[in-house]
């Protein structure tokens, strides 16, 4: 699966500060859980990597 299949980045505006929001579905999550948040794009690598980390840790408690 591409990873546009694993999680949406949707562009909220289009000023300076352009604010994304990030949600993990999924295969990553078991079915019927969502992580979603927003962030600017400054940050965006960022956060991914850190949601990513979160997605790793609710599959190993699972």
């Amino acid at each position: 699966m591409t990873p546009l299949g694993i999680w949406r980045f949707i562009l909220l505006s289009k000023t300076m500060n352009n604010r994304y929001i990030i949600t993990f579905t999924s295969p990553l999550l078991r079915p019927g859980l969502e992580i979603k948040t927003e962030a600017s794009e400054r940050y965006v690598v960022e956060v991914v990597k850190a949601l990513l980390d979160k997605v790793r840790e609710i599959n190993r408690t699972a």
